[in-house]
């Protein structure tokens, strides 16, 4: 059995049901070269100043993390894969991604 104890499906369509805009080549090279430069502006400051950095955190990824920031309020956007692969099992990877879309 795979890590977490969930099996693992395979994803079937593309687009999974959680997305509700449309989509297009255009605006996903926009989200990339957004994701990119928040990026570059969080590896700078990483740089000059660590302790800065890690206060003011520009970008973070990873459920467990942006749950927390959405949770705290300091998320202002979040960008979600629209082909997550399927977790049916209860309290998988698919109740997650419908918690965090509900936030």
């Amino acid at each position: 059995m795979p890590r977490g104890g969930f099996e693992k499906i395979p994803n079937a369509r593309p687009i999974r049901e959680y997305v509700d805009q449309s989509m297009d080549a255009d605006f996903d090279a926009k989200v990339g070269e957004i994701l990119a430069q928040l990026l570059v502006y969080q590896r700078r400051l990483q740089e000059r100043d660590p302790l800065k950095a890690k206060q003011r955190r520009r970008l973070v990824s990873g459920l467990r993390e942006v749950m927390r920031s959405v949770k705290t309020g300091k998320a202002k956007a979040v960008v979600v894969s629209r082909n997550i692969d399927e977790g049916s099992a209860t309290g998988g990877l698919d109740d997650k991604v419908r918690k965090l879309c509900v936030c």
